[in-house]
Formats: structure tokens, sequence, C-alpha cells
């Protein structure tokens, strides 16, 4: 009898050992990894700060070249915290920063997945910058952002025209752009800049390599860009 118990704990012992193992082999890896992300907010861990985001030709910039202050802004143009800071934080921002030469202000689309209309208006956007008006419809995409983002495929396109007719812009040229692959690779070249950058959310911003991902006020932004402009002071 002894001998059987003793048989029958070794087996305990032993089943025991492979349901740990099982459990292990299909928890740790889950742990160590991380859970999937969806594709709207990618889970790379980017640097915080000392980050250098690349200035491309085609990318709208505000601004002198050689300003000591750089502020690099991912935006999507069907994101209601984006509305808030094109139309609060960068008016304030242009006035008191941009326009004595102090701060260069430069653009990066980052159409979430989750917003359907986002990479439209980006590309009507650079459509209207073909014609030397990006910044113009910049400001009335996003004045009548609720008018558009629900809006199906086609009649999406006659708003976007409607933009374009009110701007004054030659709109049979505006139609043929808004078709163009070249500007929707530049909208999702952004995107894929954003995610190898480790950008989440929008608005995200990037002052001077430095990270903000929540969305930053006028106040706030001010407060970040007078410490980097005494920081890039204390390095000449």
């Amino acid at each position: 009898m002894a001998q059987k118990k003793k048989s029958n704990y070794t087996l305990e012992i032993v089943f025991g050992g492979l349901v740990l193992v099982i459990l292990l082999a299909i928890f740790v890896p889950s742990i160590l990894g991380g859970s999937d992300s969806d594709e709207s907010s990618p889970s790379i861990d980017g640097p915080k700060e000392g980050v250098e985001v690349p200035v491309e030709e085609h990318d709208p910039v505000l601004g002198d070249d050689d300003a000591p202050v750089t502020v690099v802004e991912f935006v999507d143009y069907q994101c209601p915290s984006c509305k808030v800071s094109a139309e609060q934080t960068l008016p304030k921002i242009k006035e008191n920063y941009v326009e004595s030469g102090e701060v260069r202000y430069v653009l990066k689309d980052f159409p979430l997945s989750s917003h359907p209309n986002a990479v439209p208006a980006a590309v009507a956007v650079r459509a209207a910058g073909e014609q030397g008006m990006y910044w113009e419809m910049h400001d009335l995409v996003f004045e009548n952002q609720s008018e558009w983002a629900e809006l199906s495929d086609d009649e999406l396109n006659d708003k976007f025209l409607s933009y374009a007719e009110e701007l004054g812009l030659d709109t049979e040229q505006f139609a043929e752009d808004i078709e163009k692959d070249q500007l929707t690779d530049r909208v999702m070249a952004g995107r894929k800049l954003g995610e190898d950058l480790g950008v989440r959310y929008t608005p995200t911003m990037f002052v001077n390599g430095k990270v903000y991902e929540d969305p930053v006020g006028p106040d706030e932004l001010e407060d970040i860009i007078e410490e980097a402009k005494r920081t890039a002071d204390s390095l000449k």
C-alpha cells in the first residue's frame, strides 16, 4: 500500500509539473511581449527626447529654417483634439514666435485608422497646397470638421471641392490633384514616420526633439518653447 501511495504521489508531481510548463508556455510570451494594439495606437516605445524628426521638402512649414526652436506636430484632420490645436494653439504660436523667427512649425500627417475620412482630408489640404493654399485649406477643413467627418466618399469629394471653390482655387486642377497617388503617398509617409518615432496619438508634438503626447494648450506650449529656447542658447 505504501508503494502504491508513493507511486500516486510521484504521478501527481509529474502531472502538476507538466501543467505548470504548459501554463508558462502560454502566458509568459504574452506578458513579455505585451498585447497587440490596434493600428491606430501602435505600441512602439520610442525615446521621449533627443528624437531627430526629419523635415522633408514637401512638408508644410511655417517660419524660418534657422529658428532656434522647431515644433513638429503630427495631426489627424478628423481628430477633435487636433482641431482645438489648430484653432487655439497654432494661431498664438504663429503670432508670438513664428513671426518673430523664434519657432519653425512643421506639420506631419498621422491619419488614424479609426477615422475613415482623415486620409482624404489630408490629401485635400495637400491638393490645395499644390496651388499655394495649404494653410488656408488646413484652417477651413478643421473649421468645418463636423460637416465632412461622417460623409461618404462621393459626398466628401464634393464637400472638399466646395472648399476649393470658396478659396478661389482652380477647381479642375484641384479635382485632378486629389486623385494623385503622390499626395496620398506623402500623407501615408507621415503616418509611417510617426509610427517609427513612436507616435501613438494625435496631436503629438516634438519640440526640439522632445516628445509631448498629450494635447498641449497655447500657454503650456509657450512655456515649452521658452524652455527649448533657453536650452538652445546654452548649447551655443
